[in-house]
């Protein structure tokens, strides 16, 4: 089970944000079988990797960041999306879904190929099951690729250090079905 979360022990939002099947390869990330589905796949990292930096100064500086996303315009420009939430302390769960829901229209309106949505969440360990700090990355593009990347993550004396990454199958929650 995925929770979003509020580091460093504040209160955890217990929202499930996905409980996945492991499929594809070995770490369980979705294999590009063709052209297409490489391309598809290069253009979710670039997101991903457009969006770390930001959700990496987030826990940096504030120690906490709310959802946000990133998505690429056909064949065109990467943008960073957020939601205004009105209130000093929104919930992280409502940002979460009004997010995912705004991404689903646009998708709807072709509006863009491929989106990155980012997440502060504890997650079970897949070594040992202990839950941990980790910024969630869920990919999905138009052509079917989708994964769930974990990026774990402990906040010490030199600041926010990044662990090792993980990935997981995903299945749509935008553009529909997954490959």
């Amino acid at each position: 089970m995925t929770r979003l979360a509020r580091p460093l022990g504040i209160l955890a939002v217990c929202i499930v944000v996905s409980r996945l099947p492991t499929r594809g390869g070995a770490d369980g990330e979705c294999r590009p079988d063709d052209e297409s589905s490489a391309r598809a796949k290069r253009q979710v990292e670039m997101l991903m990797n457009e969006g770390l930096p930001f959700a990496e100064r987030m826990l940096q500086t504030e120690g906490e960041f709310l959802p946000f996303g990133a998505v690429r315009v056909h064949d065109g420009p990467i943008r960073v999306v957020g939601l205004a939430s009105g209130t000093e302390q929104p919930d992280a769960a409502d940002v979460l879904e009004r997010l995912l829901k705004d991404l689903r229209q646009g998708a709807q309106r072709r509006e863009y190929d491929a989106i990155a949505v980012f997440a502060n969440v504890e997650i079970p360990r897949p070594a040992d099951g202990e839950i941990i700090h980790a910024v969630f990355v869920g990919l999905e593009h138009l052509d079917g690729y989708c994964a769930d990347v974990f990026f774990p993550y402990s906040q010490g004396e030199n600041g926010v250090e990044l662990g090792q990454s993980f990935a997981a199958a995903r299945e749509g929650s935008v553009f529909g079905s997954c490959r």
